[in-house]
């Protein structure tokens, strides 16, 4: 029997994306850490004016908006504006691209975590021990998809 994540049961956690399977991945990831308060965006629009209105503690942020313009980088500014206007209750800013040459340039727009969508699985979890690292018991994900 697996132990029960709820590293996340007490957070409010805001998903902005443009593309369902990836809003639902990273739902259901959210959910196998104890998430029950999660918000969906999917468009930058979208998600500055939900940051405004539920206050999340943590958001994940896509940085491509258009799957045929690979050179679109909306999610960039969204990151930047959420950055220049964080409230105290944001514990961290997660950028999400399948590209992993965009790590630097999130976190000079005030990314504070990184996940590579590629390695998404790994990446999550390494999230979750960074910024819950007083959970030595948690148990990593296995196949956590939109089965999930």
């Amino acid at each position: 029997m697996e132990k029960e994540n709820k590293y996340l049961a007490n957070e409010r956690i805001l998903i902005v994306d443009d593309i369902e399977e990836w809003l639902e991945i990273t739902k259901n990831n959210a959910v196998h850490y104890g998430a029950q308060d999660i918000i969906n965006a999917k468009n930058v629009k979208d998600g500055e004016r939900l940051y405004c209105e539920v206050s999340p503690t943590i958001v994940f942020a896509d940085i491509n908006f258009d799957k045929k313009d690979l050179a679109n980088q909306e999610g960039l500014s969204l990151i930047e504006k959420i950055s220049e206007s964080r409230s105290e209750d944001l514990i961290a800013l997660v950028a999400m691209s399948s590209l992993q040459a965009i790590e630097d340039a999130t976190k000079k727009t005030g990314a504070d975590y990184f996940i590579n969508k590629k390695s998404f699985m790994e990446d999550f979890d390494g999230f979750i021990e960074t910024y819950f690292p007083n959970n030595n018991d948690r148990t990593t994900q296995e196949n956590i998809s939109l089965e999930a």
